[in-house]
């Protein structure tokens, strides 16, 4: 991940990331010149951002379960990151990054550290905040994720989370489908991600809205071939020939204690789906 604010100021690096870390100092020599760089890492070892730091870099990173900025010689406590909406107390590490990114992009651009502190401790708690990412309903005791997760590293992401909310006795449930413009081998490695977290259901969807070249189900015999190769049941592989039809047989399978995570890419559909968990 890599955030350039403007093209005199500053570039926003991932920390984590061994491969930024090994281009960073050849930007000069490719480009010809190189903006000032900021870091940031959700990765319990600081010692890569306190090395930034010395050589003058703005940072931003979790320490002692808070978030820590440092710019311009000056340091920042942005607050408890369980705190913060986006980080589902903690636990969707990819949110902290991108909290800790933005906070670096907008200190940079002359936005003032108690504006951003403020803003991470409450953005994510209305579901109208980021519409179609990470939001959140508890119907009957059933936890329901809803997020776009179109690629294998963001689904890996979301059923981390999903994973953590399950405890030792929920089920896992989710759906899953694919826009038409991927290559069999990408769709195949999002049922791979999906099978890494055993999930008890998987409602295969026709993601009928983006199609885009694709035969009716076409993706679906895709996806559930490989879910069925890597150990899947037949009656834990129902395909469903729309987004909003593959959620509600999910939720009908749901019961008290289980984990339900629907990846929605249509907007209609999101939309459909929202109101649909709202009067529940």
């Amino acid at each position: 991940m890599a955030t350039a604010v403007d093209e005199s100021g500053m570039l926003v690096l991932n920390a984590d990331d061994s491969q930024l870390r090994a281009h960073a100092d050849g930007l000069v020599r490719r480009f010809g010149r190189s903006p000032p760089l900021a870091w940031f890492a959700v990765n319990p070892d600081q010692g890569i951002l306190r090395e930034y730091g010395l050589r003058g870099a703005s940072t931003c990173g979790v320490r002692e379960g808070r978030l820590h900025l440092s710019h311009a010689g000056a340091q920042y406590d942005l607050g408890l990151v369980s705190r913060m909406p986006l980080s589902m107390g903690g636990i969707a590490a990819y949110n902290v990054a991108n909290m800790a990114a933005a906070a670096l992009a907008a200190i940079a651009l002359g936005i003032a550290p108690t504006t951003i502190a403020a803003v991470l401790a409450q953005f994510g708690s209305n579901l109208n905040d980021n519409p179609g990412r990470m939001m959140r309903f508890d119907i009957d005791g059933v936890k329901v994720l809803v997020d776009y997760a179109h690629n294998p590293d963001g689904l890996r992401g979301f059923l981390k989370v999903a994973h953590h909310l399950r405890g030792d006795s929920g089920r896992l449930g989710l759906m899953l489908g694919q826009a038409g413009n991927r290559k069999d081998a990408d769709i195949e490695e999002l049922a791979q991600v999906a099978a890494e977290f055993q999930p008890d259901l998987v409602v295969v969807k026709e993601d009928e809205a983006h199609l885009r070249g694709r035969s009716p189900g076409e993706i679906p015999r895709i996806i559930r071939a490989e879910l069925r190769r890597l150990g899947l049941t037949d009656s834990a592989l129902p395909v469903m020939n729309t987004e909003l039809e593959a959620a509600r047989h999910a939720l009908d399978w749901a019961r008290p204690g289980d984990v339900l995570a629907l990846p929605v890419h249509s907007s209609s559909a999101r939309a459909a789906l929202v109101a649909m968990l709202q009067k529940r």
